[in-house]
């Protein structure tokens, strides 16, 4: 028998948040996750003052620890997608008429160590072509859509041992070709009793890898400052 514990309050602290074209190509909403679950607002202007309208809520029965959205081609609206401590990466999409969400394609890893499990990073290709996963140490996980309707998902693994994971992005370079970065430290390990500890950790680096369907190619790696922990990518210019 499995019992599942819930407070009587639902959770108001937001964790997690992005603002996009859920419900409607001509108007932006906001998505939301305050722990468990996962709402969709909309900012309206009364006539008295401004308000903020929940228009879904649902409890996922997990912790999401990241979300992000992205836009697939020839598409009018945004799809979300979530990651959770359970391991599953969950692509979701809003039915206007039902005014729910619906779930496009769910995979899920076996629960590993939550340093190792790929939920802790998430970043989408500015094209929708691919997403980029990666846990706190090692493990990095690319993601392709393919099949009716791109509706499945191919993952091709990238482990890099002894590595902690600080931040991932893609970079968008107008081309065919799928660059990534990933700001990342290597450390060595001292074995004390039954117990490892980190003997050194050396400064971040700013890696730029190139990603084939089947295979990872590193293109550069960058030496940062040791304090470098977050990567923002985007049109500057």
């Amino acid at each position: 028998m499995t019992f599942y514990h819930r407070t009587l309050y639902h959770a108001s602290s937001i964790t997690h948040s992005v603002i996009g074209n859920f419900l409607d190509e001509k108007r932006e909403d906001i998505i939301v996750s305050t722990g468990r679950s996962l709402k969709l607002l909309r900012f309206e202007l009364g006539n008295t003052s401004p308000a903020i309208q929940t228009l879904i809520s649902v409890d996922t029965y997990d912790i999401i620890s990241s979300l992000s959205k992205f836009r697939r081609k020839d598409e009018t609206k945004d799809w979300i997608i979530i990651a959770a401590d359970s391991g599953s990466t969950t692509i979701l999409t809003v039915i206007a008429e039902k005014m729910e969400f619906e779930v496009v394609v769910q995979e899920k890893f076996k629960v590993q160590t939550p340093k190792t499990l790929p939920v802790q990073h998430l970043a989408v290709d500015s094209q929708g072509r691919a997403i980029f996963t990666a846990a706190m140490e090692e493990v990095k996980q690319f993601w392709f859509f393919h099949g009716p309707g791109n509706r499945i998902l191919n993952f091709l693994d990238d482990p890099e041992k002894k590595t902690l994971i600080y931040d991932i992005a893609f970079v968008d370079i107008n081309s065919e070709n799928i660059v990534v970065a990933y700001l990342a430290t290597a450390y060595e390990e001292l074995h004390v009793g039954v117990k490892y500890e980190i003997k050194r950790r050396r400064k971040p680096s700013l890696v730029f890898s190139e990603v084939d369907k089947d295979k990872v190619t590193e293109i550069k790696r960058i030496k940062c400052l040791d304090y470098a922990n977050s990567l923002i990518s985007g049109q500057l210019v």
